[in-house]
């Protein structure tokens, strides 16, 4: 199980990237194979902005590499240790989430997945994700704080998406 003793700017890139690679992975083959028009569409749509998350992360993460420690740490507040958030964070994707990540990122297992079970492994990785980023915004320096809570508001319209769509697919789909 991946535990932080601190807040390491690489490792919440790190993590970062896999919520939004498998949030990518799953919306990308949701659009291109949903046999429903409207979730294609809000898949098509999820896509794009996830697409954008990772984009500010690996933006973040060259960044990160390429500074001294003492700029790395003008993001993070300094100092921030292993706390009840980093360990529910850590707990959450070492177990369930991380499981869903991974048969989101194997392709065949996507194809087996019906319209609900897609929507509903979706629903599992934006809940993670808004998690991640609200607990995140205590962590950062004030003048950071917009990007994560911008994130984190970006992600719970995901999941209002979703969950609207769902009520849409009815049980019988």
């Amino acid at each position: 199980m991946k535990t932080f003793k601190k807040l390491d700017p690489t490792a919440v890139c790190s993590l970062a990237l896999k919520i939004e690679a498998a949030s990518l992975s799953l919306y990308d083959f949701g659009s291109k194979n949903a046999k429903q028009p409207a979730v294609a569409k809000l898949c098509s749509e999820l896509a794009e902005q996830e697409r954008k998350h990772g984009d500010f992360f690996r933006e973040f993460e060259k960044n990160v590499r390429t500074n001294s420690e003492d700029d790395i740490f003008n993001w993070l507040i300094r100092g921030a240790t292993t706390d009840e958030f980093v360990m529910k964070i850590s707990l959450d994707f070492e177990t369930e989430v991380f499981k869903k990540l991974g048969l989101v990122l194997d392709p065949a297992s996507l194809s087996n997945l019906t319209p609900i079970q897609l929507v509903r492994y979706a629903i599992s990785i934006e809940e993670a994700a808004v998690a991640f980023y609200s607990g995140l915004k205590n962590h950062v320096k004030a003048s950071h704080k917009k990007y994560m809570v911008e994130l984190a508001n970006e992600e719970k319209g995901h999941l209002l998406g979703l969950l609207k769509l769902l009520s849409e697919l009815g049980p019988n789909e």
